[in-house]
């Protein structure tokens, strides 16, 4: 399978015990992009009990 993602770069921050950040994604298609970044979002916060909350950005490039 593809990935539907062309670039990502992501930025936590410490507060305590937990993780807050955000990630920014470059999609490589924008179907169901909405339900598709809801969904990432549950994925991640499943991946660590820190990680407490996370926002899925999309953005045209990750470059700075």
């Amino acid at each position: 399978m593809r990935a539907r993602i062309a670039a990502a770069r992501v930025r936590l921050r410490e507060d305590g015990d937990i993780l807050i950040g955000d990630a920014f994604v470059a999609p490589r298609e924008s179907t169901a992009l909405v339900a598709r970044l809801e969904e990432a979002a549950k994925v991640a916060g499943a991946e660590d009990w820190r990680l407490d909350d996370i926002n899925i950005v999309p953005v045209a490039s990750v470059n700075r």
